[in-house]
């Protein structure tokens, strides 16, 4: 069984692509940090969410939002200017989003009141 789950942010607003065979694939990059004090470090992976949800929440996700992500992770293999390269990649299955939207982050105005005796 290979199921992982973050919690990360979106490195860069999504593009959608389509394979051959007309499917979307909506792909992002995501950091996720992890490790303590000076062992601290981020790890980055590509996301690739395909189908129907790839087209109706590519207006949704954008960059710097918090999301939970799982699905399957992968290596992939490409050739980079300096020489064949390896990334990891997360085949997307479910998207959770961890944070507010701005409306409801915006702090309301504290509540001051001459009627309070203190």
């Amino acid at each position: 069984m290979n199921n992982c789950t973050f919690i990360g942010n979106v490195v860069n607003d999504p593009e959608t692509r389509y394979l051959d065979s007309g499917t979307p694939v909506l792909h992002w990059r995501f950091a996720i940090n992890g490790g303590y004090g000076k062992h601290k470090k981020t790890m980055f992976i590509g996301c690739d969410l395909l189908g129907k949800r790839a087209e109706s929440l590519q207006q949704y996700i954008h960059k710097g939002m918090k999301l939970g992500v799982s699905g399957e992770l992968w290596q992939r293999e490409y050739e980079g200017k300096n020489g064949k390269r390896q990334s990891l990649d997360l085949n997307v299955n479910q998207v959770e989003f961890c944070q507010s939207s701005q409306s409801e982050k915006k702090q309301e105005e504290p509540y001051y009141s001459d009627d309070i005796p203190f």
